[in-house]
């Protein structure tokens, strides 16, 4: 029998969600000169992704939905895992920076 996790998101927030990072991060690398190429070029975006461009986007929804947990939310949130993207978590201290700005 196999474990999975189950990653819940807080409702009505993108900024968590890599289902739909992933696919507009490849849109917007794709030369696009007409209509009909963007609407290929949307297609072409949903038939697969490098397995680390996705791990890269979870990670960074675990970020956001990590700030949310401790109580930053906004554009707070959005700067502290803008910040702190190579730490996996944000520190008391930061929390405390994050605070002086928002306040």
């Amino acid at each position: 029998m196999q474990s999975h996790l189950c990653l819940f998101l807080p409702k009505f927030h993108c900024e968590p969600n890599p289902i739909e990072m992933v696919p507009k991060y490849r849109y917007r690398q794709l030369d696009k000169p007409s209509f009909d190429a963007a609407k290929q070029a949307a297609v072409q975006c949903l038939n697969g992704y490098p397995t680390d461009v996705v791990r890269r986007f979870i990670n960074r929804s675990w970020c956001f939905t990590e700030a949310y947990t401790i109580g930053v939310t906004g554009k707070a949130a959005a700067w502290a895992v803008r910040k702190y993207k190579g730490h996996r978590t944000i520190s008391q201290r930061a929390l405390v920076s994050i605070e002086a700005l928002v306040a």
